[in-house]
């Protein structure tokens, strides 16, 4: 590319830089998004609030946290759209609440005044959780509907925010930005100066205070806004985001079978992890009650003990009555021997460790806000595998794998948290 060109290719590029940079809406302030906070929120509704405020972030929005109870009035029935009313020719432009002409305040600044954007709840379906997007910006208030998807190829919580962002910027592009300056209000007609000047008090009115003429040294009160068809609430003060973190306490009763000649083992089990959706990082500890083993030489009570680090995988499904769970972990396997030998034989006590990997799946059912019902299968594997050795040449061994059920209740620690 020659010098003429690279020279020329520079000039539009800082002309395109400069039109930008210059323009009236550079630098406008972001359109303000209320996103709803529910009273008791489950993990689901924790991910898809989480991952809403971070797409509306990146796409320019200004989110602001309000309640439910704020929101109520802020658009139509879903679907549905109205035209805001029109003022009559017959009746003056007058703002409802004029400044008292002794008061000297400074002015608002037109960006305070602004009504929100729109307003997103999160609400369940009979498909799923879905969102629903209030336009209350003053131009048609209405409300749309975000579906959730049925494909188990998608992250559900990721899908619904984009879509959702999507439909505010559509909806930014097909009117005019927000963040104009309000309309001057309309001049008066010419047969009737007295009645619709702004700055004259009405000769049929006499409750109306006079407004300040345009000479007056106070401060001007803001221009009238248009009418719009309900009032746009009013957000409530920022709340900090609900814990998407949390700490739960599990406590079981299960069986420790083994393939080999070890037997069944009732056993207790307590589990305490750290939910960070979508997963779980947990320790787990048990402790088998003893069995005996009989052989020629004697008998042999046997305990286990078994503690883990896992991994646990929550699989979200709105709506579901069961939640199902993939785990996988590493831990220290123990089993303890106290031999009865019978005839010339010792009697002696042993123990063993080896290295344990595990592997399961399981169910979970919520019983309340912070409580719920777990059922969990495991596969153990030990490595190397556990062999005591008996006098008489008799070997006991534990088998691969070990299988674990357990049949217990997780609760909340965090009381501000939901299920899981």
């Amino acid at each position: 590319m020659t010098g003429p060109r690279l020279r020329r290719l520079a000039a539009m590029l800082l002309l395109g830089a400069a039109s930008t940079l210059t323009s009236p809406g550079a630098w406008a302030v972001p359109p303000r998004v209320l996103l709803v906070q529910p009273a008791a929120p489950d993990w689901a509704t924790h991910a898809i609030l989480l991952r809403l405020r971070a797409e509306l972030h990146a796409a320019g929005f200004e989110v602001r946290d309000a309640a439910p109870d704020d929101l109520f009035d802020a658009a139509p029935p879903l679907d549905t759209a109205a035209t805001p009313p029109q003022p009559s020719a017959a009746e003056p432009l007058r703002d409802p609440s004029p400044t008292p002409p002794h008061d000297t305040a400074p002015p608002r600044s037109p960006e305070a005044s602004l009504p929100p954007f729109a307003a997103l709840y999160v609400v369940p379906t009979p498909t799923g959780l879905s969102v629903d997007v209030h336009f209350i910006d003053g131009k048609l208030p209405a409300v749309r509907r975000v579906p959730a998807e049925r494909s188990a190829a998608t992250d559900s919580a990721v899908s619904l925010a984009i879509r959702a962002v999507e439909l505010l910027r559509a909806r930014r592009l097909s009117f005019a930005t927000p963040h104009d300056p309000p309309p001057s209000a309309p001049h008066p007609p010419s047969s009737a100066p007295d009645a619709l000047a702004p700055d004259t008090p009405s000769s049929t009115d006499d409750n109306v205070p006079p407004q300040p003429r345009a000479t007056d040294p106070r401060p001007q009160p803001p221009p009238p806004s248009r009418v719009t068809p309900s009032s746009p609430p009013r957000p409530s003060p920022a709340a900090a985001s609900p814990p998407l973190s949390t700490f739960r306490l599990e406590a079981a009763f299960g069986v420790l079978v083994s393939p080999g000649n070890f037997g069944v083992a009732a056993t207790p089990v307590l589990r305490v992890a750290r939910a960070a959706s979508p997963y779980a990082f947990g320790l787990t500890w048990l402790s088998t009650l003893p069995t005996r083993i009989s052989n020629p030489s004697g008998d042999v009570d046997i305990t286990q003990q078994l503690v883990t680090l896992d991994v646990t995988r929550n699989f979200l499904i709105a709506d579901a009555p069961l939640r199902p769970t993939l785990a996988a972990g590493i831990g220290a396997y123990r089993v303890g021997a106290e031999g009865h030998t019978r005839g010339p034989y010792p009697s002696r006590t042993v123990q063993a460790w080896t290295a344990a990997f595990q592997l399961g799946a399981g169910l979970r059912a919520p019983l309340g806000e912070r409580i719920s019902a777990t059922l969990d299968a495991d596969a153990l594997l030990l490595l190397p595998e556990p062999v005591l050795r008996s006098p008489g040449g008799v070997r006991d061994r534990a088998g691969i794998p070990l299988l674990r059920a357990t049949l217990g209740l997780a609760f909340t620690v965090d009381p501000g948290a939901a299920f899981p």
